[in-house]
Order: structure tokens, then C-alpha cells, then sequence
């Protein structure tokens, strides 16, 4: 389980607001300094700028836990921030609370797959050059192997 929580918006800013949204969330900014000094477990947040679409930004706070997060989303502190940020978008939209993925090193056989994979794109043996169908069965794959077949992810 990952120690990191990331929570996701996604904003239409309001073109003419979009310096103030951006300071908001920067070191100094109102909804940073608010959040360091109310909301215990968060880390800072990030502001990226959608590269099709100008007027969007993704905005990801950083929490040490998922308790954390929901403390802070249930304060009228956040109550506060969010209508202060809503007031310079257009739309918004909460897309969720993210983790990255429990650590799959000691599932050897999604391992052993990729490994044989990778050998197999790569030209290589890596152990053979196997790669696994949906029973388990290895099966030998020439190096001008067309494609992987698309069960190697499906488990038995």
C-alpha cells in the first residue's frame, strides 16, 4: 500500500484568471498556506496545464494518508477553498483519490512475463525467449515473432 495519496481535480479556468488560479496553489499562495497551516497530512500540490486545451488544468494535492485527504475534505476550511477556486473556473470536476499500485515484485510470474516480453521486443533470450498464455504454458516465440499475444496479462 502506497504512503502517498494524490487527489485529482481537473479545472476550466477562466482565461482571464488564470494567473491568480495558478499563484493560488504556489508556495505563498492562498490555498498552499491555508492548507499547510488547517489540513495535517498534506504535502503540496501540483498544477499542470492540459497541452490541447489551454484553459484546463489538473490539479494534484499530495497527502501522507487517505485519512488525511478525507479529513481535510470534510473541513469548512476546504469548503472555503474550493468556493474561493471555483469563483475563477468555468467547470470543475474532483476525478478521485489515486494511489500507485501495491508493489507487484513478488508476483514472479507477472515478472517472468514481462521479462520474456521485454527479451522478445528486444531480440534477446532473457531465460528463453517464453512467453506465457492464459494456462501457464509457455510457448517459444521465434525472435520475428509477429506480436504477443494478447492474453500474456490474464492470469490461469
Amino acid at each position: 500500500m502506497s504512503s502517498i495519496i494524490y487527489s485529482a481535480h481537473l479545472y476550466s479556468v477562466e482565461q482571464n484568471h488564470v494567473r491568480a488560479f495558478i499563484l493560488a496553489f504556489r508556495d505563498g499562495g492562498t490555498w498552499h498556506d491555508l492548507a499547510r497551516r488547517c489540513f495535517p497530512g498534506y504535502i503540496a500540490t501540483s498544477v499542470l496545464q492540459c497541452q490541447a486545451c489551454s484553459s484546463q488544468r489538473l490539479v494534484i494535492h499530495f497527502w501522507i494518508t487517505e485519512e488525511a485527504n478525507a479529513r481535510a475534505e470534510r473541513s469548512p476550511t476546504m469548503t472555503a477553498l474550493k468556493e474561493l477556486v471555483h469563483r475563477l473556473t468555468r467547470d470543475s470536476h474532483d476525478l478521485g483519490v489515486f494511489a500507485f499500485e501495491p508493489s507487484l515484485e513478488k508476483d514472479h510470474r507477472v515478472l517472468d512475463s514481462f521479462r520474456s516480453m521485454t527479451a522478445h521486443f528486444a531480440g534477446e533470450p532473457a531465460n528463453g525467449p517464453f512467453l506465457f498464455n492464459r494456462t501457464g504454458d509457455s510457448r517459444h516465440y521465434p525472435r520475428s515473432a509477429p506480436a504477443v499475444p494478447s492474453n500474456i496479462w490474464e492470469g490461469p
